[in-house]
């Protein structure tokens, strides 16, 4: 028998849904909040990365956007940022190529897709109804 549809996308659109679940599987009661942290990492590492790639750019240092967007890529991967990741590509291989406009649209590019996955990761971070809330006896 056929299937009766395409299957469902692991993607979110932003964020692959399976490395979610492999973050939160990785959970457990020496480190109830795994998926948290790393999601509050990947935040903390863009605003990091940003500032660099920005003061990078005004001085036209272009190994260190590359390096900088190699760092952040690898900052997108734990999570599964796909769009994010292709960016970041596309940024190194712009600052290989010392190319100052395909950087400057493709950091606006950056910006704005982080934004969405900004987004996705408040929404994953609300309790589900399923949920039940558990109070840590570490706090």
């Amino acid at each position: 028998s056929k299937p009766s549809g395409p299957r469902p996308s692991p993607s979110s659109g932003h964020i692959d849904l399976n490395t979610i679940s492999m973050l939160k599987s990785l959970e457990g009661p020496k480190n109830p909040d795994f998926l948290k942290k790393n999601l509050e990492s990947f935040i903390n590492s863009y605003h990091t990365e940003n500032q660099t790639i920005t003061e990078a750019l005004s001085s036209s240092d272009f190994v260190q956007i590359k390096t900088t967007a190699h760092k952040f890529k690898t900052s997108c991967g734990i999570i599964g940022a796909i769009k994010l990741i292709e960016l970041c590509q596309q940024l190194e291989e712009a600052a290989l190529q010392e190319n100052r406009s395909d950087c400057e649209n493709l950091v606006a590019a950056i910006d704005q897709e982080f934004n969405l996955v900004h987004d996705e990761i408040r929404d994953l971070q609300k309790p589900s109804k399923h949920q039940t809330k558990k109070v840590s006896s570490l706090i």
